[in-house]
């Protein structure tokens, strides 16, 4: 299924570990994605490897896709940053992320992409 949002809002902020959260909205189903890098500098372009879930990732990258309340316990996954900019004080202003996020170890997973102010295509 591809769910394409055309609005939402997100809170890039750099000072808080450089956690980069989006929500939004498809139809009347609201959900949240968060990124974080493990050293809790603000995200660059590059591949961002054995992310956890954002509570207890320690000093691992983080990742998390909610979605009406719905979250995993255990979250294993990746995510790449494919474009970045932001402004003199650091807050994000665009940003191109394709994520993959697997839930209490199994095997599936989900898979997404993220686009803000970006002309970055949506992977196929």
């Amino acid at each position: 299924m591809l769910a394409t949002l055309s609005s939402g809002f997100w809170t890039p902020n750099p000072v808080n570990n450089g956690d980069v959260q989006f929500y939004g909205r498809y139809a009347d189903d609201l959900w949240q994605l968060s990124f974080s890098s493990a050293n809790g500098s603000p995200l660059k372009v590059g591949a961002y490897e054995n992310a956890k879930r954002t509570p207890v990732r320690g000093s691992s990258n983080a990742l998390e896709f909610y979605f009406q309340g719905r979250a995993c316990n255990q979250i294993v996954g990746r995510f790449d940053v494919l474009a970045v900019s932001s402004d003199n004080l650091g807050v994000i202003s665009s940003l191109a992320v394709d994520f993959e996020q697997h839930c209490e170890g199994l095997p599936d997973a989900l898979f997404g992409s993220l686009r803000i102010n970006s002309s970055v295509l949506i992977r196929p």
